[in-house]
């Protein structure tokens, strides 16, 4: 399904009123779609003094437009009212000629009517934008019926939007502090460096409702900061028919299975651990078979630890418990638990000695978050996991192999449910010196778990804890916990495709300092 643009942008005519910015608008939205986080295909506009050009390259991209495809139009620069038309002005606009010089807006609107693309989106940054419609009888309010704009055999099948940085009779304005427009910017944002930011559903896409949100909320703050200097808030005219995405949709990602050594499969996130390389995330915790493995070949111990015992009030974690003795939890395709995080690093440590290719390594939080809700960062929206199937509210752990269902959109199998998993606070050699530290260790105390457990109703408890709200600390060895393994590969290591997806992807932010957290999250 192809993704198309039209950007243009005009400072006007020489005078007294002409524009700064208004160009370098059109240059950065155009970076912005192309870019492949967005992955138009973009035609851009350097001659802007003829309009009759500019509607035939609008016409011709409209009708190369299919069925499924995306068709966006973008304009930045003056315009104009002149008999209940809204009129956008180019290089050589003259008022006395509108006709010729000028380019008018239900021109667009009737060429984004006619085309079968199934997502049609304009953006107006400019003054008097909410005029757009009014040949259409279109009025100012986000739900407005648009029988008069598209066509009746359409109506229910497409998403038609009008983003626009100004009411009928509001004015935008570009502000040197930006070196640009509040609209135009604020949207190269979204879908830029503050991506984090404004995904507000944390599904790793901005949709129209995450844009939406994201307008509004910067131009609230602004407004707030800047009483002297407001700019109107930006909305949208039209209607959503499903999900109208500005930058690729979650589901596009390519699932890439890596496989490692000993038994250690992997999945690519679209998250950089460098300009050069991108993270890899265990495809399921580690298994007792994969475990047994790392035993055997070490010497090190089983896990042994402690078991939930449900008695009311008094119910109590009791031990020793050993796994590996109790049928249910034995399953050499089951998650091994009872495993503290120093168990979890001897295992990681070990791995990343067979294979210095993946560099095998505790997951860091920030991975683990990111695989499961989309940012760096953790999620208390349980809308996140409550769309999945997990593993939760029952005696006994599941195994992780077969058609269970429990895969996310990454290819990441129980993220959710069935243990809790160790993750790593910063990296492996601090970790390290952590837990031989005194008890009052700071980073030790706020090491994180994540995920939650076949024990947990997660319907009511968060999957986000701090160690230092488990009695035992990093020694907790509880029949719900173990953990899983993360990698780093590089780029050219990977399928073209995969490789292609990842230029669009964000990059983790090394060498920060600790943050304290809370003691219970």
């Amino acid at each position: 399904m192809a993704r198309r643009a039209v950007v243009f942008g005009s400072n006007g005519p020489k005078g007294a009123g002409v524009l700064r910015y208004a160009r370098d608008d059109a240059k950065q939205i155009a970076a912005a779609l192309r870019h492949p986080r967005c992955g138009f295909e973009v035609t851009e506009h350097e001659g802007l003094e003829d309009p009759q050009a500019i509607e035939r390259s609008i016409a011709e991209v409209a009708e190369l437009s299919a069925e499924g495809d995306t068709f966006a139009v973008f304009f930045s620069g003056h315009a104009f009212v002149e008999g209940a038309s809204l009129w956008l002005m180019l290089d050589k606009t003259t008022v006395e000629r509108p006709l010729t010089t000028a380019l008018h807006a239900d021109s667009i609107v009737r060429a984004m009517k006619f085309s079968p693309a199934q997502h049609k989106i304009l953006i107006l940054d400019c003054c008097h934008a909410g005029m757009v419609f009014s040949d259409s009888r279109f009025k100012s309010d986000v739900g407005t019926k648009m029988e008069d704009i598209v066509g009746p055999s359409d109506q229910e099948s497409t998403s038609f939007v009008a983003l626009v940085a100004s009411d009928r009779l509001e004015r935008a304005r570009e502000f040197d502090t930006l070196r640009g427009s509040f609209l135009t910017k604020s949207v190269c944002e979204a879908l830029g460096r503050s991506f984090d930011d404004a995904d507000k559903d944390r599904d790793g896409a901005i949709d129209l409702g995450d844009l939406r949100g994201w307008l509004t909320d910067r131009a609230r703050a602004h407004n707030k900061l800047n009483p002297d200097a407001r700019v109107p808030v930006p909305f949208v005219f039209g209607r959503e028919r499903g999900r109208l995405f500005f930058t690729r949709e979650p589901k596009d990602w390519i699932v890439s299975e890596i496989k490692g050594d000993y038994g250690l499969d992997f999945v690519v996130l679209p998250f950089l651990s460098s300009r050069r390389s991108a993270w890899l995330l265990g495809k399921t915790p580690i298994t007792n078979a994969q475990y047994l493995t790392f035993v055997a070949a070490t010497g090190y111990r089983e896990p042994v630890g402690e078991h939930f015992i449900e008695k009311g009030r008094n119910s109590v974690w009791k031990g020793p418990f050993r796994p590996w003795t109790v049928a249910e939890f034995a399953d050499p395709d089951n998650p091994v638990v009872c495993v503290d995080f120093s168990d979890a690093l001897a295992f990681a440590e070990w791995a990343a000695q067979l294979d210095s290719r993946l560099s095998p390594q505790l997951v860091p939080t920030d991975v683990w978050d990111f695989a499961a809700f989309g940012t760096p960062r953790p999620s208390f929206d349980r809308r996140i996991w409550s769309q999945l199937k997990i593993h939760h509210h029952s005696p006994s752990p599941a195994a992780v192999t077969g058609d269970h269902g429990r895969i996310n959109r990454y290819g990441a199998v129980d993220l959710f449910g069935n243990v809790w998993e160790w993750t790593l606070l910063g990296h492996q050699h601090q970790a390290q010196v952590s837990i031989v530290a005194d008890g009052d260790d700071w980073r030790g105390r706020n090491q994180q778990i994540r995920g939650g457990s076949f024990l947990d109703d997660l319907s009511q408890v968060d999957p986000i804890l701090t160690v230092a709200a488990m009695k035992e600390g990093t020694g907790t060895r509880h029949s719900d916990l173990g953990f899983r393994i993360a990698g780093e590969i590089n780029l050219d290591e990977l399928p073209a495709d995969v490789g292609a997806l990842l230029a669009a992807a964000t990059q983790m932010q090394r060498g920060r300092p600790f943050q304290r957290l809370p003691r219970a999250a």
